[in-house]
């Protein structure tokens, strides 16, 4: 009887032990760093010893001196030699608010209490933002210190990497009351080696166009996200373990002294500064063949270097006795080269004489403000005379008729009508519209009837179809419908059409996830390319796009090196196409 129950305690002995652990728990804090720089994370870890059923402990006495940008927990359990050990973590990711001193209180879970822990957090520089010893850190400049009112400058940000992201960063846009920024062109990639170290540099450049004077404060922007850690059994980037490690950084807060408009600028006329403005005149045809009843176009453009478009006056209209003009709507661009930013307005008007004769073109006067020199400029495009010649169009050039002579007995005939030509040439020209016009809709019509058939005959097959449809035909329409949304360089949309192909590609409806399929196929630079995707696809803000043209090449490639059918299955080898 002794045997049974010696033999009973011995099996209980490890659910005792184990029991215990989840009695006698104990709560303690580490972090991985006592010392860093404004704009840094430091991670912050929670340990309870024993196994917890009761929720998480309360993080908000951290809200106070911190920003909690993630929070997750962890638990494990482990048996050496009859001895258990169990423990629950919490991984906590904080940001200080305030630099100096900062101290991580103490929190309380299950009646148990953290020991506090005391930080130093330094300042950084006060014009490069975050400490290039992190793996994402930022870098800001402006390209003048000191602007007019309504004076463009550049605002450059580079971001500077050297991991990977694991999600797409969130960058938040410029704003501050009193000015107008607007994104200059596309983002710029680069690598550079810096201290031995390689990094990706991301630049983007910001047109800042204040509109009142005084200081003008631009705030920094906020760059969010996640990165992946080294895996720590060094793993190639197929196998290796993934954890996330959260940033928060900010770009440094710049300061823009704005002038107001000078008092010797004439109050008559539009405001406009600028490095330079000049005015250029094109025509359609020449000039030296142009009779009357013809029709040239004159297209005036004005550049103004340091401005933009909406800044450039609109240019006198063009009223000259014996010519029509027709105006068209102005085209307002902003471009940059190699000097900078400048704006452009182009103005184009038809202009149709409706006699013969000598005609003058008048000049064109801009007045501008030269932020160079601080001076009152005019900008003149010359007049220029036009000789037109006498056309049958418009004018009659053939003497009339002679017409008989009334006898004192008759009745004088009653004198005609003159007619008025330009009347006749608006008649003709009105029917010659009315025939256009009729014979468009006809095309149009049968444009519409012939589409029609061809939509109704296209779901006449694909019903058909669908009921003989193999597998290969749906793998194959899927297929093409993905390759169709990489020349979209829709990134989201590559993403959903990539998972529905590879839920049928491999006959495994639980995908969900783009990545997993990459990892399937198993090629190098497919996944070399898609892991660049998910690092720049941030870049093209409003419209969320990236360019998958490399990825839709290699996939095609993939497909064709690594399909082989062997009874209704799809086997992939390793390959680097």
């Amino acid at each position: 009887m002794v045997k049974p129950i010696k033999s009973i305690f011995l099996q209980l002995t490890p659910l005792l032990a184990l029991f215990s652990s989840l009695v006698f728990a104990d709560l303690s804090a580490t972090i991985d760093r006592n010392v860093i720089t404004d704009g840094e994370v430091v991670n912050y870890t929670l340990r309870s010893d024993g196994q917890t059923f009761s929720g998480s402990p309360d993080l908000s006495p951290l809200e106070k001196d911190f920003n909690i940008l993630n929070s997750r927990q962890s638990s494990q359990i482990r048996m050496i030699n009859g001895r258990s050990e169990s423990w629950v973590e919490w991984d906590i990711a904080l940001l200080p608010k305030r630099v100096g001193a900062v101290t991580i209180p103490s929190l309380k879970h299950n009646g148990d209490t953290s020991n506090p822990i005391t930080i130093e957090v330094r300042k950084g520089s006060s014009t490069q933002g975050a400490p290039a010893s992190s793996p994402v850190f930022m870098r800001a400049s402006i390209g003048k210190d000191e602007v007019w009112q309504n004076q463009e400058t550049i605002l450059t940000l580079k971001i500077f990497v050297r991991a990977q992201f694991a999600d797409s960063p969130n960058l938040t846009p410029p704003e501050t009351e009193g000015a107008i920024f607007k994104i200059l062109g596309e983002d710029q990639n680069e690598e550079r080696i810096i201290d031995g170290i390689r990094y990706q540099i991301i630049t983007r450049q910001y047109v800042v166009t204040p509109t009142r004077p005084g200081t003008l404060k631009i705030p920094g922007q906020v760059l969010t996200g996640s990165i992946l850690e080294d895996d720590p059994y060094g793993n190639r980037s197929l196998l290796r373990m993934t954890r996330t490690k959260p940033f928060r950084i900010t770009s440094p807060e710049m300061e823009l002294k704005v002038n107001p408009v000078p008092a010797s600028w004439p109050s008559d006329k539009p405001w406009l500064p600028a490095e330079e403005v000049t005015i250029s005149e094109s025509w359609s045809e020449s000039l030296n063949e142009l009779k009357a009843g013809d029709s040239i176009t004159r297209t005036v453009m004005v550049m103004a270097r340091g401005s933009n478009s909406a800044q450039i006056p609109p240019l006198p209209a063009l009223n000259i006795s014996g010519m029509r003009s027709y105006p068209d709507q102005p085209t307002l661009d902003d471009k940059r080269d190699v000097h900078g930013a400048f704006g452009t307005r182009s103005e184009s008007t038809a202009i149709v004489p409706t006699r013969g004769g000598r005609f003058s073109v008048p000049a064109i006067d801009i007045t501008w403000f030269n932020t160079k020199t601080g001076q009152v400029e005019v900008s003149r495009l010359e007049g220029q005379q036009l000789n037109i010649k006498a056309g049958s169009a418009i004018e009659q050039t053939q003497p009339a008729p002679s017409l008989p002579q009334p006898s004192f007995n008759e009745t004088p005939a009653t004198k005609p009508e003159s007619v008025n030509q330009s009347e006749i040439i608006d008649k003709q020209s009105l029917i010659y519209w009315q025939i256009a016009t009729f014979l468009l809709g006809g095309l149009w019509l049968i444009t519409l009837f012939a589409w029609w058939r061809k939509d109704l005959a296209g779901k006449t097959q694909v019903i058909l179809a669908s009921s003989t449809q193999t597998r290969d035909v749906s793998e194959n329409e899927a297929f093409q419908s993905l390759l169709k949304q990489c020349s979209t360089d829709n990134l989201p949309a590559v993403e959903m059409a990539l998972i529905h192909w590879g839920k049928i590609h491999f006959s495994n409806p639980d995908i969900y996830q783009a990545s997993i399929i990459i990892e399937k196929i198993r090629s190098s630079q497919l996944t070399s390319a898609w892991h660049e995707l998910q690092r720049t696809k941030y870049q093209q803000e409003s419209k969320n796009k990236v360019s998958t043209t490399q990825l839709l090449s290699l996939l095609k490639d993939v497909r064709k090196k690594c399909k082989t059918k062997t009874q209704d299955s799809y086997n992939y080898q390793s390959i680097n196409p």
